[in-house]
C-alpha cells in the first residue's frame, strides 16, 4: 500500500510504509480557510491506522499538544520511547 507524506504545502513524496511519527500544526488560518479540526481529525486517524506510530497534532495558537490514539487527546508532552525523547511545550513555545 503506497501512500503520500507532505514535504512541503503541495509537495508529496511517495512511501509504501508507515513513518514512526507525524506531526501535523494546526494553523490558525486552516479554520479561518474552512478547514474544520474535524477534517484535521480524520486525516491524523488516517495516519494512525495506516500504522503510524506516533501521531501527534500540535496547536501552537493554545501552545498545546494532542497524541491521535483512538480519537485526539491533550497530552503534556510527546514521548519518543524509541530514541528516549521527550518533548513539552516549553520546549516548543516562547
Amino acid at each position: 500500500m503506497a501512500t503520500k507524506a507532505v514535504l512541503s504545502e503541495g509537495e508529496y513524496l511517495r512511501t509504501s510504509f508507515p513513518g514512526v511519527v507525524q506531526v501535523s500544526i494546526h494553523r490558525h488560518r486552516d479554520t479561518l480557510a474552512g478547514r474544520s479540526l474535524a477534517e484535521v481529525r480524520n486525516k491524523l486517524q488516517e495516519y494512525a491506522d495506516w500504522g503510524v506510530a506516533h501521531v501527534w497534532l500540535i496547536d501552537p495558537h493554545m501552545k498545546r499538544l494532542y497524541l491521535c490514539r483512538d480519537g485526539l487527546h491533550e497530552v503534556p508532552s510527546y514521548q519518543l520511547p524509541e530514541i528516549k525523547l521527550s518533548v513539552t511545550p516549553a520546549d516548543l513555545f516562547d
